[in-house]
């Protein structure tokens, strides 16, 4: 799952990403939260809002379903 940390740190990094960003969201579809702790320890040190949402099943629809419940903005990108 390092691949997410490095996914996310990889966005947050960018030229003027806060100026850009509203905030990234990462969903979990793991069956367990395991990643939240990792995730919260990174989103302190970000200059763009992070938030960590589980959505406890290896289904790629529930993931995306999830997002899309979760964002408020007019543009999402996956």
């Amino acid at each position: 799952r390092s691949a997410v940390y490095d996914a996310v740190l990889s966005v947050a990094n960018q030229i003027d990403v806060s100026a850009q960003l509203e905030q990234i969201v990462v969903i979990d579809n793991d069956e367990t939260d395991a990643l939240r702790p990792k995730m919260e320890e990174l989103a302190q040190g970000l200059l763009v809002p992070l938030r960590y949402v589980h959505a406890p099943s290896k289904n790629i629809s529930i993931a995306r379903n999830a997002a899309l419940d979760t964002v408020r903005t007019r543009w999402l990108a996956f």
